[in-house]
């Protein structure tokens, strides 16, 4: 067998294998985008199905007025973990409440901690008018109601009248809150300085 050059036929014929090649790829249709990526896919051991239902997933809205924080539907308004954005933590023992981290019912943010209020109601600090004792702890006798400079109630002992913020010292350790005190007996007094009762 003898072949020549440009031809892809040998004396009998038959075809030889570069024009048997070429026969194939015109027979064979050519192979689209999506058959090439399920064939990539199904040697990886992925379907097309697969990623088809984890992009419905993705795109999936959460219900109930609740927003998707990391892959899972929270409810802004109350979620400790998410409070009113994704990602803000309440801590502290605090809670979130309407999307706003807070104190538990029947506690006031104080000094940055949250404490029971032991009953009191805001009102007004004076120095003049007697406050009100504290409902649920009659067993201090000097103990009031007081509320903080942003309306926090509080219930506080062993409350002075003082003429500069370095009068209000702590008591047995603990730190004392100066509050302004309009009508203080004494000219020159700036406010009262008391002791919040945390138990």
């Amino acid at each position: 067998m003898s072949l020549r050059k440009g031809r892809s036929t040998n004396r009998e014929g038959t075809l030889t294998s570069t024009r048997f090649d070429r026969a194939l790829m015109q027979l064979a249709p050519p192979a689209s985008r999506r058959s090439v990526i399920g064939s990539v896919l199904a040697v990886l051991g992925v379907s097309v199905a697969d990623l088809q239902t984890e992009a419905k997933k993705k795109k999936k809205k959460c219900k109930g007025g609740k927003t998707r924080c990391r892959k899972q539907c929270v409810d802004l308004k109350t979620d400790g973990a998410n409070c009113g954005a994704c990602g803000t933590v309440c801590g502290n023992d605090r809670v979130c409440t309407r999307g706003v981290c807070g104190c538990p019912a029947g506690q006031a943010l104080v000094q940055g901690a949250c404490i029971p209020t032991f009953g009191c109601l805001v009102q007004a600090n004076s120095c003049l008018v007697p406050q009100t004792n504290c409902p649920e702890r009659p067993d201090l006798n000097d103990a009031f109601c007081f509320a903080t400079p942003d309306g926090q109630p509080f219930c506080g002992d062993i409350s002075t009248c003082v003429k500069a913020e370095a009068d209000c010292v702590p008591v047995n350790g603990q730190e004392r809150l100066l509050l302004p005190c309009p009508g203080c007996p004494d000219v020159g007094d700036i406010g009262i300085c008391v002791l919040p009762v945390t138990a």
